[in-house]
């Protein structure tokens, strides 16, 4: 496939965002990653980089080529080192959506220990609570929660989740314990994502729209909020639940809240899965057990 030719070169330089290092990192001349990426873009008719003294920026269509074809590049990168026997240490990026607390706190802390022991892989941790397209936005995996949609993508339980309603008991003094969920409408919430808060009544599912003076879509605001007296929260258990035990906030509504989440990787189905995937699901499932067994987040 002739445009293949150059493509090599041009991730190197879009990777360094600079020519010389491209050159430097291939073993090769400036003007030869300069010819082959002037014939690649000669062959697919777009202009990728725009080249001045000082800079070097990608165009548009050079950002989606990047995107779409860097990860191609490092399973072939892995694929060849496979082949030879050089796999010892496995190289490529790995490109991972999460959200929340639970991956600030403790998946982080699992990634970055993970890094130490595979100083040659890199890692791009993405927060977002948008539902992302792991295929098409090329993400090696992403962490999910509750119940999951049917798909063609490969999911692993890795953890249980919980979420409390909950308030300082110097609140509930003031303005008293709700009974059930409806009794919310009297309080003053403190509303995170979403104002429409979900229980269970005798079996069935019911929401409750919920109003107050605070709102935050930052759980550790919310945090702040709920241990300074100003309302009722709902939050998981990451967030709240050592000041539960410690009596500093009080878990309300308990026979109404749902049940325990649970919490998931999914990655994409591949004839070939990059080692750098196994490597890490394998190494997270183990840091899980070692240092959280049965805990709920």
């Amino acid at each position: 496939m002739e445009t293949i030719n150059g493509l090599i070169e041009f991730i190197y330089v879009a990777e360094n965002k600079s020519f010389s290092s491209a050159a430097l990192a291939l073993k090769v001349s400036k003007s030869h990653i300069s010819k082959q990426i002037t014939k690649l873009e000669h062959n697919l008719q777009v202009t990728l980089l725009i080249r001045t003294t000082r800079k070097m920026t990608l165009t548009d269509s050079g950002t989606i080529l990047y995107e779409k074809s860097r990860h191609l590049f490092s399973d072939l990168e892995e694929i060849y080192a496979e082949v030879t026997q050089k796999q010892n240490q496995p190289t490529g990026t790995l490109k991972i959506g999460v959200a929340g607390a639970f991956a600030e706190e403790h998946l982080s802390q699992c990634f970055s220990s993970f890094l130490k022991e595979h100083p040659r892989i890199k890692i791009e941790m993405l927060f977002s609570e948008r539902f992302v397209d792991i295929v098409e936005e090329n993400f090696d995996l992403v962490v999910r929660y509750g119940n999951l949609e049917n798909s063609s993508l490969i999911s692993k339980k890795i953890a249980r989740r919980k979420e409390f309603i909950c308030a300082n008991p110097e609140y509930i003094n003031l303005y008293g314990q709700p009974e059930n969920p409806k009794d919310l409408t009297g309080h003053n919430c403190l509303i995170g994502q979403n104002d429409n808060w979900s229980f269970i009544t005798k079996g069935k599912k019911q929401n409750i729209k919920v109003t107050g003076s605070w709102k935050s879509n930052n759980g550790r605001a919310l945090t702040t909020a709920v241990r300074n007296g100003l309302g009722i929260a709902k939050l998981p258990a990451v967030y709240v639940l050592d000041a539960i035990k410690s009596g500093e906030l009080v878990s309300l509504l308990e026979n109404h809240t749902e049940k325990v989440q649970d919490i998931w990787i999914l990655y994409p189905p591949k004839r070939h899965l990059p080692q750098r995937v196994r490597l890490l699901i394998d190494y997270l499932d183990e840091f899980l057990q070692e240092n959280y067994k049965n805990e709920t987040f």
